[in-house]
C-alpha cells in the first residue's frame, strides 16, 4: 500500500462553516492492482485523524450510494450480500457493496508528512499489523504509483468539477470559487462513484501479466488475478476499530468528569472511577485513556480498564448547543477571548462564547444552505445548457434548456458522470 495526500485543484463548501474552502485529498493505493481502496477529503489541510481513518477505510468494504447502477457494485460473491456485509463489517443492516476492493495490507509506504509521522497514525498501523516504511525526503519516485494516481485523478475528474481552479494561474479562470456548488461530502460521493464506474473498470497500461504482456487489465481485473493466485483471507475488523484508531490523551477523572481542551466531559461510565479519597492519598498516576475525534468535540470516549469497552462521555454544555464543532472552532473562540481580555478565558467564559457562536451558526445555517442550493441549481443548469451546445466542460446534469425553468433544486436530475470506456 502507498498513502499520500495532495491539494485538490477545486473548491468545495465546508458543511460546518458554509464557506468555500480549498481541499486536501488523502488516498490509499494498492500497488499490485493500482486500485484506490480508500480516500478522504479534508477542508484546508488533512489531519492525523484523517490519515488514521484512511487505514480503517482500507480494511472495510465501501457501501454503494443510492442510485448507483449495477456496474458500480461489487461482483456477486456467491453468498447473500447481507450475510457478507454482516461478516465483514459487523453490521446487521444489509448494504450494497461498491465495486472497490478492500485489502488487509502488510506494509505501507508514506512520505514524511506530519500526519503520517504522527503518533496516532503509527499506533493505527501497529494495531492493524502494518509495517510502516517512510519514503526518502524529496523523493516522490519512492511512491510512484500513488503520484500517478493523483495525475489521473486531476486530468479525468477534478478538472471537470464546478469550482475547479486549475493547476496554475493560466488555468485558474475568473473567480472559480463562485462556481463551487458542492459540499465536501458530495464531492466524496462523486469521487467514489468515479472510482467504481470508471477508474476501477478502465484498462491501465501499468497492469500487465507476464504471460500476456499485450493485454491491459483494469484494477478490478488485476485484483481478481491476485486473489486467484494467492487467495483472499479477510480478517473482520474489530467492532470498536473506529474508537481504537482515534487519537488519545491520558486524563485524570475528577468529580466533574474529565477535562480535555478546556472543556469538561462526563457520563455514567465514570461513576466507579471518581475519586473517593483526598488528593494527597490518591495514586500518583491515576490517569485514564480518553479517545477523541478532533472534528467533533461534542463527545469523547472512555475505555473501561477491565472490560475494554468504550463508553461515550458528553460535553457538559451539549444541552445548550447541539451543533457539531471541532478543534478549529474551539481555537477560534479561545483566540477571540484572548484578544478581547488579554488573558486566558475561564471555563465558564469559554463555554458561554462557544455556545453563543454555535447557536448563531445554527440560526444562520438554513438561510445559507438555501442560498447554496439555489446557486448550485443555477450553475448546474447553465452548465447543462452549455453542455448541450458543446461549450462546457463542467460535470452537469442532462436537463432540458427550459426558458421557464424556476431554479428549483428539486428539479435537478442525477448527473451522468463518467463513461466506463474512457481511458485512464
Amino acid at each position: 500500500m502507498q498513502y499520500d495526500s495532495s491539494p485538490v485543484n477545486a473548491f468545495a463548501y465546508d458543511p460546518h462553516t458554509l464557506e468555500y474552502q480549498a481541499l486536501d485529498l488523502s488516498v490509499g493505493l494498492d500497488v499490485f492492482s493500482n486500485s484506490c481502496v480508500a480516500l478522504r477529503y479534508t477542508p484546508i489541510h488533512a489531519k492525523a485523524v484523517d490519515a488514521v481513518l484512511l487505514l480503517r477505510d482500507t480494511v472495510t468494504p465501501k457501501p454503494a450510494r443510492p442510485g448507483w447502477p449495477a456496474e458500480a457494485l461489487w461482483r456477486y460473491p456467491g453468498i447473500p450480500e447481507a450475510v457478507l456485509v454482516s461478516c465483514l463489517t459487523g453490521e446487521t443492516r444489509p448494504k450494497a457493496i461498491a465495486g472497490i476492493p478492500m485489502v488487509r495490507p502488510q506494509g505501507a509506504v508514506c512520505d514524511n508528512g506530519m500526519i503520517y509521522l504522527s503518533l496516532a497514525f503509527r499506533e493505527g498501523c501497529a494495531t492493524l499489523g502494518i509495517d510502516l516504511q517512510l519514503a526518502r525526503q524529496g523523493t516522490p519516485t519512492d511512491k510512484p504509483h500513488v503520484e500517478r494516481f493523483f495525475s489521473t485523478y486531476e486530468s479525468t475528474f477534478a478538472c471537470d468539477l464546478p469550482g475547479a481552479k486549475g493547476r496554475d494561474v493560466a488555468g485558474r479562470g475568473k473567480r472559480p470559487e463562485d462556481e463551487a456548488v458542492y459540499f465536501v461530502s458530495e464531492i466524496e460521493d462523486l469521487t467514489y462513484e468515479w472510482l467504481a464506474l470508471h477508474y476501477q473498470r478502465a484498462p491501465s497500461e501499468g497492469n500487465r501479466l507476464a504471460c500476456d504482456p499485450r493485454r491491459h487489465l483494469s484494477p478490478n481485473e488485476m485484483f481478481d488475478e491476485g486473489v486467484a493466485r494467492a487467495g483472499f483471507v479477510h480478517v473482520p475488523p474489530m467492532a470498536d476499530l473506529y474508537y481504537t484508531l482515534l487519537p488519545r490523551r491520558a486524563r485524570k477523572i475528577s468529580q466533574r468528569g474529565v477535562k480535555l481542551f478546556g472543556l469538561w466531559f462526563d457520563g455514567p461510565a465514570l461513576e466507579p472511577y471518581r475519586p473517593k479519597v483526598a488528593r494527597a492519598e490518591r495514586p500518583r498516576d491515576d490517569r485514564h485513556v480518553i479517545r477523541f475525534d478532533p472534528r467533533d468535540l461534542r463527545h469523547v470516549w472512555f475505555r473501561h480498564p477491565d472490560s475494554g469497552e468504550f463508553a461515550t462521555l458528553d460535553w457538559r454544555g451539549l444541552e445548550t448547543a447541539a451543533t457539531p464543532f471541532g478543534d478549529l472552532e474551539l481555537a477560534w473562540c479561545k483566540a477571540n477571548l484572548l484578544a478581547d481580555s488579554g488573558m486566558r478565558a475561564s471555563e465558564a467564559e469559554l463555554e458561554e462564547v462557544l455556545c453563543r457562536s454555535l447557536r448563531r451558526y445554527a440560526s444562520d445555517a438554513p438561510t445559507k444552505r438555501a442560498e447554496i442550493k439555489l446557486r448550485k441549481a443555477a450553475v448546474l443548469h447553465q452548465a447543462s445548457a452549455a453542455k448541450d451546445r458543446g461549450t462546457s466542460k463542467l460535470l452537469a446534469p442532462d436537463v432540458a434548456d427550459d426558458p421557464d425553468w424556476d431554479a428549483d433544486p428539486d428539479d435537478i436530475e442525477p448527473m451522468p458522470l463518467f463513461s466506463a470506456d474512457q481511458p485512464v
